[in-house]
């Protein structure tokens, strides 16, 4: 399978340079070409088969001409080396998928450890020269990019995040890391970080001097694995006696990374009736699915900061994946009452707890599930996560103003330019 670019002013890749890419050398974001269609049998066959099993044939679908299949079962069994389980809440219709039973108790963990397994497999041609993966992250992505990436060699992790956005526990684990992960704070915000890491992944200048890639969900090798629980989740809720026909997801979005996903997996014919697209006040992208504009207001502090991002930077990717789709989407923005509503509401009801962010996603699918239907809330972070967004915590770390300049200094403190 072929990658295109979204700004449609290079060539078509394959997966090997997508992932070592980046982003395209014309600054536009890969999408997949052509993409394949599971099998019709695949989907009698799910209900059935487990978590890995599922994983492999999704997996093998996507990348199957460009990474051995040995290789893609060895990476599984690594990087799936925990459960997804989908809970029915009560003897409701409403599902909770829990992602966030891997390593570092976020949802991001399948994608950062697959990504992992990845570049040590398309980096190995020089061992001796040093790789730098840049990464923006909010709490949940930075510890577990930082989390499959520590001590492994060749790469050095830059996690660059915004200022007093991390939550006490995210910042503890990530400065824990030492070895190859250096955090890099940025005095600004979580748009101007990944405007930063987008700036460095253009610049064809640095590029010559420095091996470069960036961990965001941007990299292919990171979004597709999130393909997997799309499939997984439709199979735990049949294999409950739900209706194939009648299954909604929400997905909490931000970087639209995860929604990219839902799409990918519903253009491989993934049956799924509805895809909401659950967002907090900062709703532009909400917006745009009502009105076909894009324009993102001023930022407003949550309670769910990991999807308080006002540029996303897969949105043109998920532009692309929209066409011709034949899945209906729908947006819904959830306020800060609503979002506390939601966590007494789900406690009180099933005895189910839940962070911020799943309550995002659990506000909006019981806000647009309909009669008839039944839906999943991506459960995204443990509800044991400490998720304050102001941290008083004192840790010896890089601190820079929120220019790329800044940030190139950093990268390539070496060469002048």
């Amino acid at each position: 399978m072929h990658y295109y670019s979204t700004n449609r002013n290079s060539d078509d890749v394959s997966f090997r340079k997508a992932t070592v890419n980046g982003i395209a050398e014309d600054g536009g974001v890969y999408v997949p070409a052509d993409i394949p269609v599971v099998p019709e049998a695949f989907f009698r066959n799910m209900p059935a088969m487990g978590l890995k099993d599922i994983a492999y044939v999704v997996m093998n679908t996507l990348i199957g001409d460009d990474i051995n299949s040995g290789y893609i079962k060895e990476i599984i069994s690594e990087a799936l080396n925990y459960d997804i389980p989908v809970l029915r809440l009560g003897n409701s219709d409403i599902f909770s998928a829990e992602l966030f039973h891997g390593s570092t108790g976020s949802s991001k963990d399948l994608g950062a450890r697959f990504m992992a397994r990845i570049f040590q497999q398309f980096f190995s041609d020089n061992t001796d020269s040093e790789v730098i993966v840049l990464a923006s992250v909010t709490s949940e992505s930075g510890v577990a990019i930082a989390d499959a990436l520590c001590g492994v060699e060749p790469f050095r992790v830059l996690v660059v995040f915004p200022k007093g956005k991390l939550s006490s526990a995210s910042k503890e684990k990530i400065f824990s890391l030492e070895h190859n992960i250096r955090p890099v704070e940025v005095r600004g915000s979580v748009d101007d970080c990944l405007a930063m890491i987008q700036a460095a992944m253009s610049d064809s200048q640095l590029r010559e001097n420095v091996r470069l890639t960036s961990a965001n969900s941007i990299n292919i090798a990171r979004l597709l694995p999130t393909v997997i629980q799309y499939f997984w989740i439709w199979s735990q809720m049949v294999s409950a006696g739900v209706d194939p026909n009648q299954i909604v997801i929400s997905v909490p979005c931000a970087n639209l990374g995860s929604f990219a996903a839902a799409l990918i997996a519903v253009k491989m014919g993934l049956p799924l009736k509805r895809i909401i697209a659950a967002s907090t006040v900062n709703n532009a992208f909400v917006e745009y699915l009502q009105t076909g504009r894009y324009n993102p207001a001023d930022h407003k502090d949550t309670l769910a900061p990991c999807l308080d991002i006002m540029q996303p930077l897969n949105f043109p990717r998920v532009i692309d994946l929209l066409k011709g789709l034949g899945t209906e989407v729908v947006g819904c923005a959830v306020s800060d009452n609503e979002i506390v509503h939601t966590a007494a509401s789900l406690s009180e009801s099933y005895g189910y707890s839940a962070d911020p962010h799943t309550c995002v996603s659990a506000a909006a699918l019981i806000k647009k599930l309909s009669d008839g239907e039944s839906g999943a809330f991506l459960a995204t972070l443990s509800p044991d996560e400490l998720l304050c967004h102001n941290t008083s915590q004192q840790i010896r770390h890089e601190s820079i103003s929120p220019t790329y300049q800044a940030l190139k200094r950093i990268i390539d403190p070496i060469h002048t330019y």
